[in-house]
């Protein structure tokens, strides 16, 4: 027999006694203190502080014997002024008892107790958000189906943020682009699923955050484009001519001058009084028990609402595309079919897996072409814009414009090409077949 770990929630001890039959009896009551976090999470280490507190007990039958040993952990998750509370059962079996020890652990069971293969500690920081490499800001709702909306919301939120605030450093650093990548995304994420429960919270807080939220994306977003468009140069040379390949380097002095200034806008926002406030308040409301209207609906239900809806609106949308539709209608689609990605990758842990992987299979196959279709017509138009923008004060601007030319001819042509396959790939996301697998998921 192994000793077992497993996870607390309203834990009482008497009633533990109650329902096992034997007596506690304390050996070591233990006082909390600080503890290093492993090396699983040393990335970790400037940023999330942990305490621990451990009381040893022994269980004791009718004729004094100890037929079990059990430890209970108190840990807090301490990060940027937010604390997290997690409680452990640590069961030990004595041999020759091994049935006394099956029915502590049923005591342990029946107060809700999870067992979890995970160290407590290792365990705690990543149910408070954190991750060592802080992910790419995916974040799933617990397996609570029955848990009222805000709550699992909240819950959700608080993780983004903490992964948000991972990401702080990469982005001032700027060692590499997808530390900014990684930060918007949680941002987006955090604006999407607070956007799409809209009657969780109360209304005015609601929108005061979802503004929030939407200007602080906005304001990240020039300098994400200059990374994406800085890193696409290379493609682009490879796609010229060989005469051709040397004459976008005005176009890439710009591009770098303009990331250098968009950076240095960032620095400062990062760095900003309103941007810790904004952090603070943000922390502040999520740590709130305030509901809406709907903020005690059912997660399940509110999350097969919004499933539901999102849906629809593809559908919708996707049905008055033809050839003759503007990149703007297609885009449309795109905006549905990322909300729709984000909400069921949110909730995928409380609906039935088969469904929910196999919708979320074709979306994603959906998502890279409209994707693709979206980057082709937004590259082609900021390419000749910013080529613009770097010949001013060029003498000879001709090979700068012949290369610019050429290379939005190439993307017009893979723009109509993908958009053939856009169309396609939506008439069948919006078919029946799947139709019936989001309503037997959510049913």
């Amino acid at each position: 027999m192994k000793k077992r770990i497993f996870a607390l929630k309203n834990f009482s001890l008497n009633a533990l006694e109650a329902f096992a039959g034997f007596t506690l009896r304390q050996n070591i009551t233990g006082v909390m203190k600080k503890v290093e976090l492993p090396d699983e999470l040393f990335p970790l280490r400037d940023r999330v502080e942990c305490l621990l507190r451990k009381d040893s007990f022994s269980l004791i039958n009718e004729d004094g014997k100890t037929v079990c040993r059990l430890n209970l952990t108190e840990i807090e998750v301490c990060s940027a002024g937010s604390v997290f509370n997690f409680s452990f059962a640590e069961l030990i079996p004595l041999k020759g008892y091994f049935g006394e020890f099956c029915i502590v652990q049923a005591a342990v069971e029946d107060q809700g107790g999870k067992e979890t293969k995970k160290l407590p500690v290792i365990y705690s920081v990543r149910k408070a958000g954190f991750r060592s490499d802080a992910g790419k800001g995916t974040v799933e709702a617990d397996k609570t189906p029955d848990a009222p909306a805000a709550d699992v919301i909240r819950n959700i939120l608080i993780r983004l943020i903490n992964i948000a605030e991972a990401k702080e450093h990469g982005v001032l650093e700027d060692t590499d682009p997808e530390f900014l990548h990684d930060f918007r995304v949680a941002l987006r994420r955090s604006r999407s699923a607070f956007s799409m429960f809209k009657g969780a919270f109360p209304p005015e807080e609601h929108e005061y955050f979802r503004q929030k939220l939407s200007h602080l994306f906005a304001r990240t977003s020039l300098a994400r484009d200059l990374d994406v468009y800085i890193k696409i140069m290379g493609q682009y040379r490879a796609v010229l001519p060989d005469s051709m390949q040397d004459d976008l380097e005005p176009v890439e002095k710009y591009l770098t001058a303009m990331k250098k200034k968009e950076h240095e806008k960032i620095v400062g926002l990062i760095n900003s009084e309103e941007y810790s406030l904004f952090k603070n308040e943000w922390r502040n409301f999520l740590g709130r028990a305030v509901y809406g209207e709907k903020g005690m609906q059912r997660v399940r239900d509110a999350a097969s609402e919004v499933i539901k809806n999102a849906y629809a609106k593809i559908v919708k949308d996707g049905r008055k595309l033809d050839n003759s539709s503007p990149a703007s209608d297609i885009h449309k689609v795109r905006i549905g079919c990322k909300k729709l990605r984000y909400a069921l990758e949110f909730f995928r842990p409380i609906f039935p897996s088969k469904q929910a992987d196999a919708v979320t299979k074709k979306l994603k196959t959906l998502q890279d072409s409209l994707g693709a279709h979206q980057d082709y017509e937004v590259q082609r138009e900021k390419l000749l814009r910013y080529t613009e923008e770097a010949a001013k004060g060029m003498k000879d601007k001709v090979n700068l414009s012949l290369a610019s030319g050429y290379l939005a001819r190439y993307l017009d042509e893979l723009k109509c090409s993908e958009r053939e396959r856009c169309l396609e790939m939506i008439d069948s996301f919006i078919s029946d077949k799947v139709r019936a697998q989001i309503k037997e998921m959510i049913k």
